[in-house]
């Protein structure tokens, strides 16, 4: 039977053979093409080809935000949160108004263990963002992880009110 590369389900297996995986598209220099290639290598957990593909290209098109957005997601995915950081603090320059890259800002940060900085982007966004839950649990997991157990403690109370609380919220409420 012969191999459908568009069907989703084998995306994941073992004997994979999306179509751009194949060799006869590795000198094409679209970047469109290569942010496909890099997507699909972050997908299937490819993370060292997609590291390559992505430096590659934040090399080639410095300009693009979304190959750089997506080196940031990916350096924040493998755990080089202070790589990560610098990128989302160089697409805050370019894109000072974005929610996500703010966040993920401060997240690096806090995995970074650039506390001050952290915190300060952090209440900036609980200012801008009160509502927000994700902000509220990055808040209270920022606390939680220097010891200030007592000022999380509020923060995981909204949280488990929200009814929006992960295992890992009721969790941390609990050590609080």
């Amino acid at each position: 039977m012969p191999y459908d590369p568009f069907k989703a389900d084998d995306l994941m297996g073992d004997n994979h053979y999306f179509i751009l995986d194949n060799d006869i598209f590795a000198d094409i220099d679209d970047v469109h093409i290569l942010l496909m290639r890099a997507r699909y290598h972050n997908k299937i957990h490819r993370y060292g080809v997609a590291m390559k593909e992505l430096y590659d290209l934040v090399e080639k098109y410095p300009d693009n935000i979304q190959a750089r957005a997506m080196m940031a997601h990916t350096l924040l995915g493998m755990g080089s949160c202070a790589e990560a950081a610098d990128y989302y603090e160089q697409l805050l320059v370019d894109r000072p108004g974005n929610f996500k890259y703010k966040l993920n800002h401060a997240y690096a940060l806090t995995q970074s263990h650039q506390y001050e900085e952290a915190m300060e982007a952090i209440y900036r966004l609980s200012y801008e963002y009160p509502d927000d839950i994700r902000v509220t649990r990055l808040l209270a997991w920022a606390l939680l992880i220097q010891k200030q157990a007592g000022r999380a403690e509020p923060h995981y109370d909204k949280l488990l009110a929200s009814g929006s609380a992960s295992l890992s919220d009721k969790l941390n409420a609990a050590y609080c």
